[in-house]
């Protein structure tokens, strides 16, 4: 199992999982978020925004790496700095939910 597979345990209806298979499908896509472009976006990039924007709850699952998130989970969080002007910005009064893994070093607190 990957940390892609555990939020798909969290979901249980099929609204939820159709959410989560864009994201994951939408997170592999997505170019480097580069805030002087912000308006010249991609399909998979407009896809994540609003998938989340429709979203009441967000899990986000990133392996563990050099003791932060990994990259393409970042980018992904900053991708939705597009969300920032919205009645809910980024993920105000939404319930968010994280799952990390890690092996070694990186495993212990």
């Amino acid at each position: 199992m990957t940390s892609l597979d555990h939020p798909h345990h969290a979901l249980t209806n099929d609204e939820s999982s159709n959410a989560y298979d864009r994201c994951t499908r939408s997170i592999h896509g997505l170019p480097l978020y580069a805030p002087p472009n912000a308006n010249e976006l991609s399909k998979a990039q407009r896809e994540l925004i609003e998938t989340v924007r429709a979203a009441n709850a967000i899990i986000v699952a990133t392996p563990g790496y050099h003791g932060g998130i990994s990259g393409l989970v970042r980018n992904a969080l900053d991708t939705l700095e597009a969300l920032r002007d919205d009645e809910r910005p980024y993920q105000e009064r939404r319930a968010v939910g994280s799952i990390v893994t890690a092996y070694g070093w990186q495993a212990r607190s």
